[in-house]
């Protein structure tokens, strides 16, 4: 998102269209350094205009809607912008050949006690690998992989 165009509960120039999320909104999403406020496009529709729509999702499923994207479906545009969301680098050699533990065990969905199948927010319906970290508190680790959140740089 990018904040041109507001979020809609169907296309913005379909009678009946309700807003979801005003502009102002989404620009303040836009540049958000919170993961939670990515959004994924899941569909896309083209009116009878020529008048590309995408259906959208927040990370954090708070918003849902349709948003102008554009004259064409070969690039975005409108009020849809794309971005990385996570830049992979390669393992330090230092870690690389450390062993880990979880420092804490639990069931807390916070990033640091369970494993994930991607970063926290950065794929839409990643999710969780395990529910609880207590059965894994003396396994050892390793990192296989390594990179950076975009928006919190972490």
């Amino acid at each position: 998102m990018n904040g041109t165009n507001a979020l809609y509960t169907k296309a913005g120039t379909l009678k009946g269209a309700k807003l979801v999320a005003s502009t102002t909104t989404l620009k303040k999403l836009a540049k958000s350094k919170n993961s939670e406020d990515n959004f994924v496009a899941y569909r896309v529709a083209t009116t009878n205009k020529g008048a590309v729509y995408y259906k959208v999702v927040s990370l954090d499923k708070q918003y849902r809607g349709w948003i102008y994207g554009g004259k064409s479906t070969k690039s975005f545009a409108g009020g849809v912008k794309s971005y990385t969301t996570f830049k992979n680098s390669s393992v330090s050699a230092s870690d690389a050949n450390k062993n880990f533990t979880f420092k804490k065990t639990g069931t807390t969905n916070n990033g640091t006690m369970l494993t994930y199948k991607a970063p926290m927010y950065t794929a839409y319906g990643a999710g969780r690998v395990i529910k609880s970290s207590a059965a894994y508190k003396n396994d050892v680790l390793t990192i296989t992989k390594q990179g950076t959140r975009t928006r919190e740089g972490d």
